[in-house]
């Protein structure tokens, strides 16, 4: 076998570990020692909380179902969920939808964090003929916007 397809294969590794490249998932996750036992403080059946619970304990979380001592208590309070109009067409129909998920973040306990807002905004066209495809379309944006929103939450928990 020629040697060059192995020395070629080599040296593109080594080239991509250099720069900083590193498949998706890989230790992305990791939080901090002191996030390792906590206590999710939110509504129990939103989109959101499911999908962070699921992310909080891919990265090695244990949940428990109350404060203690040692124990990080992640506050998800006050969220929202709106939509808003961005445009209309050119005989006065609604156009362009706007829709915003939001969500006050704290943490307390064996970790702190200020409280913060975490959003996310997204946008999408709309057929005024069309209802219930564009309420299935908004549905699933929901759920896609909670699951992003979940991830931004992880992103700012590893930096405690």
């Amino acid at each position: 076998m020629k040697p060059w397809p192995r020395l070629l294969a080599a040296i593109s590794i080594i080239l991509l570990s250099g720069c900083g490249y590193h498949l998706r998932g890989a230790d992305r996750t990791a939080l901090p020692a002191s996030l390792k036992t906590v206590y999710l403080q939110a509504q129990p059946f939103s989109e959101l909380t499911t999908a962070l619970r699921l992310r909080l304990d891919a990265a090695g979380s244990d949940m428990v179902e109350g404060p203690g001592r040692g124990v990080a208590v992640i506050s998800l309070s006050g969220e929202r969920f709106d939509q808003g109009l961005i445009t209309l067409s050119g005989d006065g129909r609604s156009r362009e939808y706007q829709l915003t998920y939001q969500v006050q973040l704290a943490v307390q306990g064996a970790a702190n964090m200020t409280p913060q807002r975490v959003s996310l905004v997204r946008s999408y066209l709309g057929d005024e003929r069309d209802r219930l495809g564009q309420a299935e379309q908004q549905e699933l944006l929901r759920v896609e916007m909670a699951r992003e929103l979940a991830d931004q939450i992880v992103y700012r928990l590893r930096a405690l």
